[in-house]
């Protein structure tokens, strides 16, 4: 037999039994969709963008509020698109 056949029913049995762990993972999952598509658009290259997204997996509220604080930090507007050079 193999892990995943033996594991696969525990995974759905602790989902179905704390419905709660689900929504965190789900949030989690977004907050790094959110964190890397940001991070792009602020013209980060793919890979710094794919790292603040693992990191936001791996330690959510450490990395994500780095992320804020260094947003906040560099460009000074939580609320503003980035200024483009085009202007």
């Amino acid at each position: 037999m193999s892990p995943l056949t033996t594991t696969a029913p525990l995974v759905v049995s602790v989902f179905l039994d704390q419905p709660i762990l689900a929504v965190i993972y789900l949030v989690t999952i977004a907050v790094a969709v959110w964190l890397f598509r940001d991070a792009l658009r602020r013209g980060k290259s793919i890979i710094v963008a794919a790292i603040w997204a693992v990191g936001v997996l791996i330690l959510p509220p450490i990395v994500f509020f780095a992320y804020l604080y260094l947003r906040l930090k560099t460009e000074g507007s939580m609320t503003e698109p980035p200024i483009s050079d085009s202007e």
